[in-house]
């Protein structure tokens, strides 16, 4: 159906990214971007982008009303100044226009596909799911909660052999190794930031809360 709301999820960025720059392509190639395209810098690096263009918001913008997360179509953009204006997706038609500069605001990115991550909260008509060994049943839930109307999940045979084999890697629970692994770089810098624990910390409170040891807010 022309009018329903459509998306595109993936795992990691790396997806998200090859993902957009493949089904930009597409719109290009059936006349639904106008005009040249301009070049913009953004958190997620240099993009293009022309009237037509799907974008998605990854920051907040409260004086612009611009919220992460949010969706919509470029209607128009100025490569000198820098401003772009969208139309934003809406239930049952199209949204308010915001307006923003490239200049002073840089989360976005390009809005054919995005990681499962940033579906939670959304619900639309068809949603379209690409599948990677990286998937755990958190991810898997959410993936496949969005839609309205139909999923379809796209699925490598080398990846997993049949129905069986996939139903059980989307049932596996998380691994914190794994999504280290697979972060942005952004993300694994705040998780080597992290404060790990002293030793002698750790051996201390070990032996404070041994069993048949009352802890000081236990008396």
């Amino acid at each position: 159906h022309p009018g329903a709301s459509r998306f595109v999820f993936a795992y990691t960025n790396r997806d998200v990214d090859a993902l957009n720059a493949e089904l930009r392509e597409v719109y290009r190639a059936r006349g639904a971007l106008t005009g040249t395209d301009v070049e913009f810098d953004t958190k997620h690096g240099k993009a293009a982008f022309a009237i037509g263009d799907r974008v998605q918001f990854t920051d907040t913008d409260k004086r612009r009303h611009i919220y992460n997360g949010n969706a919509g179509t470029i209607t128009g953009l100025n490569g000198l100044t820098g401003e772009i204006t969208a139309r934003l997706d809406a239930a049952g038609g199209a949204g308010r226009e915001v307006t923003w500069f490239a200049g002073d605001f840089e989360g976005f990115r390009h809005g054919y596909a995005g990681t499962i991550y940033k579906g939670q909260g959304k619900t639309l008509d068809r949603t379209y799911l690409y599948h990677t060994e990286h998937w755990r049943a958190a991810a898997s839930y959410v993936a496949l909660t969005r839609q309205r109307d139909s999923a379809q999940v796209f699925v490598a045979r080398e990846t997993a052999r049949d129905a069986n084999h996939l139903a059980r890697q989307m049932a596996r629970g998380e691994l914190r190794a794994a999504s280290v692994a697979w972060a942005t770089p952004e993300e694994a810098a705040k998780e080597r930031t992290v404060p790990q624990p002293d030793p002698a910390t750790a051996e201390r409170t070990a032996e404070r809360t041994r069993p048949g040891e009352a802890r000081d807010e236990d008396t």
